[in-house]
Parts: structure tokens; C-alpha cells; sequence
């Protein structure tokens, strides 16, 4: 079963192994992160934005 870490780019993942989500087989794991967005220093109202 094969894995893929989701990252968004920020320098902490790489620094220290950190992953926004992981998915495997027909899970997702999320780290429990927001959906800001820093470009725009925001957050959408609801989670499916």
C-alpha cells in the first residue's frame, strides 16, 4: 500500500519531518491544520473552501 505526504511548502515540514496530511490506501490523516491563507491573511468560513 503505497503513501503520500500532502505539504503545503513551508520550510518547518522540512526541517522537521512534518506533514500536513498523509494518505494511504483509502485514508487520510490530517495534522489538523486550517485552511489560512497567508497570501491573503484569511481563513475560508467553511471546510469545504
Amino acid at each position: 500500500m503505497s503513501r503520500q505526504l500532502i505539504g503545503s511548502g513551508s520550510t518547518f515540514e522540512e526541517q522537521i519531518g512534518y506533514s500536513r496530511a498523509v494518505a494511504q490506501g483509502p485514508f487520510v490523516f490530517v495534522s489538523g491544520t486550517t485552511g489560512f491563507d497567508y497570501g491573503t491573511m484569511t481563513i475560508a468560513d467553511d471546510v469545504a473552501a
